[in-house]
């Protein structure tokens, strides 16, 4: 799922990108990352400097949350600074499947939740992500605007 950059008039913007090309993230730092099952395929989660990154090759199917330029692929683009509720229908690969994006209250994040992968930032930012059977979810805070940042992706084989 996504994190933010600085947008026009002090707002903060996510880039969101669900498909089947691999994005191109000039500098991009990882601080965790983690391989896990997902529909019975491997797939690489990741905690980068701006979000998150799925990459499940053998599906056809990646996710990318960024405050960066996703290079060569076209992802919506969200403004932080208003409430969010947005759901998403998409098809990648072999899978097809839908991502739900909330934002709710810093207050809201499960802080004491078992993760499958975590990394704490400075200044109480957190980025985590827990890997079900078919889905998984990411959470982002932002205290700097008193939120906290859901998706959720739900995938079906063809």
């Amino acid at each position: 799922m996504t994190s933010s950059s600085t947008s026009g008039e002090g707002g903060r913007d996510l880039r969101f990108a669900v498909g089947d090309g691999q994005p191109t993230i000039p500098d991009l730092t990882v601080y965790r990352r983690r391989e896990l099952d997902l529909l019975g395929a491997p797939a690489k989660f990741a905690v980068i400097g701006s979000s998150h990154y799925v990459a499940a090759p053998e599906l056809g199917f990646y996710e990318t949350a960024s405050c960066k330029s996703l290079g060569n692929v076209d992802p919506a683009v969200l403004s932080l600074s208003e409430d969010l509720a947005r759901t998403f229908g998409w098809d990648a690969g072999d899978v097809t499947g839908r991502t739900v994006i909330e934002t709710e209250p810093l207050s809201a994040f499960p802080r004491d939740r078992a993760y499958d992968l975590r990394y704490d930032f400075e200044r109480r930012a957190t980025t985590a992500i827990a890997v079900g059977d078919g889905a998984f979810e990411t959470y982002h805070t932002y205290p700097e605007l008193d939120l906290t940042l859901y998706t959720e992706t739900t995938l079906r084989r063809r």
